[in-house]
C-alpha cells in the first residue's frame, strides 16, 4: 500500500495494432462487388489509423507513455 505523499507512478500504455497501417498496393477488377471490397477494406483500415492518432493524441495531454507495436509494411505471409 502507498501512503498518501508517495509519488505518483508514471502511466504507461501499450497498443498491438495486428494490422500493417502503411498503404500497400492491390489491384482491383471492375466491377462493383470488387471495388466495394477494397473501399470498405481500405475505410476500416484507415478508420483504425485515425484511432491510433486519436488515442496517441490523449496519451500525450494526459502525460501516458504511449507505445505502439504494429506488423511491419515489409512482413509478408
Amino acid at each position: 500500500m502507498r501512503g498518501k505523499d508517495a509519488k505518483p507512478r508514471p502511466m504507461r500504455m501499450f497498443i498491438v495494432r495486428n494490422s500493417k497501417t502503411q498503404p500497400e498496393w492491390g489491384l482491383t477488377e471492375a466491377g462493383l462487388k470488387s471495388i466495394t471490397q477494397r473501399a470498405l477494406s481500405t475505410i476500416i483500415k484507415y478508420q483504425g489509423v485515425g484511432d491510433l492518432y486519436r488515442i496517441y493524441t490523449m496519451s500525450k495531454v494526459d502525460g501516458v507513455d504511449f507505445n505502439l507495436a504494429v506488423i511491419p509494411g515489409d512482413f509478408n505471409v
